[in-house]
């Protein structure tokens, strides 16, 4: 029997399949779990900032982030963790939301951190598969 974690890891490769990103991103993180940052049209490594936010709110909320996506606004800049979450009975919902480009995330407003929130972001797919966050 499979893990929750490892469940989680596998439904996030369904998503990132879903949503068009690059094969290789996809692949780096189903080898070994690397989450990149999307930003500016390009996947960049991460830092030790955001990796660590990702450790934390991985613990936190039993999730498993595959993405995350960056965006820089007049509300200040902001890091969007596309995640997994811990309730399986919602996984079809959030890929059909994924259909209709809507992410689930955890966007973190590193001007503002009190504007911080869970919830959906908008997003389209360049040609070269990097996901850009419209919303």
């Amino acid at each position: 029997m499979n893990t929750m974690r490892e469940r989680q890891e596998d439904e996030a490769v369904l998503r990132m399949d879903l949503m068009g990103i690059y094969e290789d991103v996809i692949i780096m993180f189903q080898n070994d779990g690397t989450v990149m940052l999307s930003e500016n049209g390009k996947y960049y490594p991460l830092d030790d900032q955001l990796k660590e936010d990702i450790r934390r709110f991985e613990q936190e909320h039993d999730a498993t982030v595959f993405l995350v996506v960056r965006m820089y606004t007049v509300y200040g800049q902001l890091d969007s963790l596309l995640f997994v979450g811990k309730y399986d009975e919602e996984w079809e919902m959030s890929r059909e939301d994924l259909e209709d480009g809507y992410a689930l995330s955890y966007t973190i407003n590193r001007d503002y951190p009190e504007c911080s929130e869970m919830g959906s972001i908008c997003f389209a797919v360049t040609e070269c598969g990097v996901i850009i966050r419209e919303g």
